[in-house]
């Protein structure tokens, strides 16, 4: 296979992510925001929310005594929120859309969960929740757990399921 020989890609496949939002989002959905601190003081502006993601810091556009990350984006009112790498520490998220290769008998499962390509799977104790969605609260706290992302959950190398990040846990 003549793609076999490439080296990987974990960026979008198809070229620029941003100018591929800008050319079909609608206008009022490339406005910018206010950018705040945990308490909510309003420390800049940023040019979209599409141009963030959960765990940035580079291109804030902030000076600050120490680095600042993006802890979280509201898309509704378009403000992202950022805080120090501790405030990044999430103790659990909620997935939806979950798919499970083989129903659950118990109400809670020890496992291990995987929310980036190259992350090492985490412990975990799942607890599915209504609608295909379920509850993931990790052994030790882990940063950056972004909306939109998938979790996929592991018992050693078995594939137990996976779904798509709703929110983070702090």
């Amino acid at each position: 296979m003549p793609a076999a020989e490439r080296p990987e890609s974990q960026d979008i496949c198809f070229g620029d992510y941003k100018a591929l939002v800008a050319r079909y989002a609608a206008p009022s959905e490339l406005t910018g925001g206010d950018v705040v601190d945990r308490s909510g003081k309003v420390l800049g502006h940023h040019g979209g929310v599409h141009t963030m993601t959960v765990g940035q810091r580079r291109g804030l556009g902030i000076a600050a005594a120490e680095p600042l990350y993006v802890v979280d984006i509201d898309e509704a009112s378009k403000r992202v929120t950022v805080g120090t790498k501790t405030d990044l520490a999430c103790a659990g998220l909620t997935a939806r859309s979950v798919n499970w290769i083989e129903a659950l008998n118990d109400s809670e499962i020890a496992a291990e969960v995987q929310i980036r390509y190259r992350a090492p799977a985490v412990p975990c104790v799942i607890r599915p929740l209504a609608e295909d969605r379920c509850e993931v609260r990790f052994d030790d706290p882990l940063p950056a757990v972004t909306p939109g992302q998938a979790a996929v959950f592991y018992r050693g190398a078995q594939v137990l399921g996976g779904g798509w990040i709703v929110s983070a846990i702090r």
